[in-house]
């Protein structure tokens, strides 16, 4: 109870801090909502636009740009349609036929010898990069003119809500033990140490193996394996003569406290970005790019991380109660099923990040229709497994 005292203390302060800045650091904040419904996010796979653009970037892209498509200048790095399909390329020479048809000679920068003719009703979008970096995304010059929109320290503040809400309504509502707390927060560190080592090590090469397919199957299985694979040995080893509330609380703690660090994490981004906007020099351009859209974005954004918990909390809940039956019951279906229910979650994560929408903030919000659908359904097996967990000693308030 100390340590959680002592967390929530330390969240309060910063955001006392926030909340009291001096008003004209908070005037300085403006977006324009024209600008972010020009903007189209793209995910960037494979290496072919490499050293310019790293794979797995994700960058930003005009799609307002009728009055240009015919006077792009040499380097402008474009999105077009060819054969159904979105392609980046570099314009590299601009043409004239002799019927006074316009097109654009474009290549990849990895592969600067195969040239595309690219009409320019083909083209879709195009990548303005920031004021005297052209097309240079490993320039670090950002752009003086960035201001976070400081509303949006709220996103932060109600995701941590999602792990403080439950953790404390369950408690008092079951009485459930604090000892399934912390073993659901034990479990999870355990497993995002595994997943670090794992990102700097097997994760890259197995990227370079295959494309997305490949990608989202071994993300899914890695989560789904070692999510529910150590829920599984760590509940049998000890705790296993957990009731269903028990269980509901461990898969709080395990799905909440993610919330708890992705809420921190962004008010104090927010934070520093009020304080000394030119600290977004330090990241890379790409990265600059997606902070740039995101906080200085729409206030509206606020719940699209907040919605992406509570679903995730949700699913995190109905895997773990599905482990604890598997082990409460001695029957390994159950957590066949919780393995192949994140799996799925997990897998769709790069597929969604493929969304094309005609603006981040719609993009934020289309993108939690799936995992809330998964949430719906987790909602439901979690009151059906209920129904039918196994009666257990009590716990007892500690």
């Amino acid at each position: 109870m100390k340590k959680i005292v002592i967390i929530h203390t330390f969240i309060l302060i910063i955001i006392g801090i926030v909340l009291f800045l001096p008003h004209n650091v908070f005037a300085k904040s403006d977006f324009s909502l024209n600008n972010m419904a020009c903007m189209v996010p793209v995910k960037v796979s494979g290496r072919s636009m490499e050293p310019t653009i790293k794979e797995g970037a994700m960058i930003f892209f005009n799609k307002c740009i009728d009055d240009k498509k015919r006077d792009l200048p040499t380097g402008t790095i474009i999105l077009y349609s060819q054969f159904g399909r979105n392609k980046l390329t570099v314009i590299r020479e601009k043409v004239t036929d002799e019927r006074g048809g316009l097109y654009y000679k474009s290549s990849q920068e990895a592969r600067p010898e195969e040239i595309d003719n690219v009409y320019p009703d083909n083209i879709t979008g195009i990548y303005e990069p920031e004021e005297g970096s052209k097309s240079d995304l490993s320039s670090s010059t950002a752009s003086s003119n960035f201001r976070p929109n400081y509303f949006l320290i709220l996103a932060g503040f109600f995701t941590m809500l999602v792990f403080w809400l439950p953790v404390f309504y369950w408690r008092k509502k079951t009485g459930s033990s604090w000892r399934y707390f912390w073993a659901g927060i034990l479990v999870w560190s355990i497993m995002i140490a595994i997943k670090v080592g794992m990102d700097l090590t097997i994760t890259p090469k197995i990227a370079l193996l295959g494309g997305m397919m490949l990608t989202s199957l071994y993300a899914g299985l890695r989560t789904g394996i070692f999510e529910s694979g150590l829920s599984y040995l760590y509940a049998k080893k000890k705790l296993n003569n957990a009731n269903f509330n028990d269980a509901v609380f461990f898969g709080i703690a395990f799905g909440g406290v993610e919330a708890l660090v992705i809420g921190l994490q962004s008010m104090i981004m927010v934070f520093l970005l009020i304080v000394k906007p030119d600290i977004i020099n330090i990241f890379p351009a790409e990265l600059r790019q997606q902070i740039t859209m995101v906080y200085s974005g729409s206030t509206l954004f606020i719940f699209a991380p907040v919605i992406e918990r509570v679903s995730a909390l949700f699913i995190h809940i109905f895997a773990t109660v599905l482990v604890f039956l598997s082990v409460r019951k001695g029957s390994l279906l159950y957590l066949l099923i919780s393995i192949w229910f994140k799996a799925m979650v997990d897998g769709m994560v790069l597929p969604l990040s493929q969304i094309q929408a005609p603006s981040f903030l719609l993009f934020a919000y289309l993108v939690q229709i799936p995992i809330a659908i998964f949430a719906f359904v987790s909602f439901l097996g979690i009151k059906k497994i209920e129904q039918v967990y196994p009666k257990a000693i009590t716990s007892q308030l500690v």
